[in-house]
């Protein structure tokens, strides 16, 4: 749920829809890899959410939750209680820069 935006190891659905933006949006050489993907998102200047979560959150979330891991942030971040995920917020940021004439809109179940 929290995973680092920069490393493979581990995918958030936001994530992966950011991802697929890149491989969409590269002009210059294609986006085949998240590996890719994430050298392309650096170079367009997509920013991470950053949260701050303490230590003890960490060790709560990740006994309690299988699908929740901090082990893919860097350490100087982690120890620092300063977790960069992807989150719908920076997503809508990203291309609201990207694209300035783009339209946000809601689906609302009935």
């Amino acid at each position: 749920m929290v995973a680092y935006p920069l490393s493979t190891r581990y995918q958030n659905s936001n994530q992966w829809a950011l991802e697929v933006i890149a491989a969409a949006e590269s002009e210059a050489a294609p986006v085949t890899t998240r590996e890719q993907a994430q050298q392309w998102l650096r170079r367009a200047g997509y920013q991470p959410t950053e949260l701050r979560i303490d230590a003890l959150a960490r060790l709560g979330a990740r006994l309690t939750r299988v699908n929740i891991a901090f082990d893919d942030h860097p350490g100087e971040l982690r120890w620092a209680d300063r977790i960069r995920t992807v989150t719908v917020d920076s997503v809508f940021t990203f291309v609201a820069a990207r694209e300035p004439g783009a339209m946000r809109s809601e689906v609302v179940p009935r």
